[in-house]
């Protein structure tokens, strides 16, 4: 009796004194050996970026970007996509913007885009960029995957899609008093 006390109360104090994140996991594929080259989490918001190991911030052939906002009721796709659009256009005015696909569940709602730039610009951090967005409750989750290319091949995006797409949501504890 005594042991089944003990264990309710080490489970109850996870509840209590732990918090719960909900994180969203893309299994990169290994043939690009990632390395972390940015990493910053706060209460709002977490962004990592993710180049090949051999490779450096100034010198990548292919770069993931993954930011989370917490906190972010929204519940229309195309509100976001054309956020998401707009930005573009106006960072990178000679990038083209196409959605791919696109589901919007209630407040489940996803889409996947590509945004590739014929004419690359100083100002461009990268060539071409496929973007996969999802809501999950009140958190927004942004992949990105940019290749310094001038457009996205087929086979490209239907590799990253799949990626992208089997992602899987779970939850994360951690001790609120450190």
């Amino acid at each position: 009796m005594k042991k089944l006390v003990f264990l309710c109360l080490v489970l109850f104090s996870g509840m209590f004194f732990g918090q719960k994140k909900e994180v969203l996991k893309v299994n990169l594929p290994k043939e690009y050996e990632w390395k972390v080259v940015h990493n910053y989490e706060s209460d709002k918001t977490d962004f990592i970026i993710f180049i090949p190991k051999n490779e450096n911030e100034n010198n990548w052939t292919i770069r993931c970007s993954s930011m989370i906002f917490r906190n972010t009721p929204l519940s229309n796709v195309d509100f976001i996509i054309k956020h998401y659009e707009n930005n573009f256009s106006k960072q990178i005015p000679s990038a083209k913007f196409t959605l791919l696909e696109k589901s919007n569940e209630e407040k489940n709602f996803w889409f996947i885009s590509k945004i590739e730039n014929p004419s690359p610009s100083l100002e461009a951090e990268s060539d071409s960029v496929l973007l996969y967005i999802i809501q999950k409750e009140n958190t927004l989750y942004q992949v990105m995957i940019a290749v310094k290319e001038k457009s996205l091949s087929e086979e490209f995006v239907k590799k990253w899609s799949k990626v992208f797409r089997s992602g899987e949501f779970f939850y994360e504890y951690s001790d609120k008093t450190q």
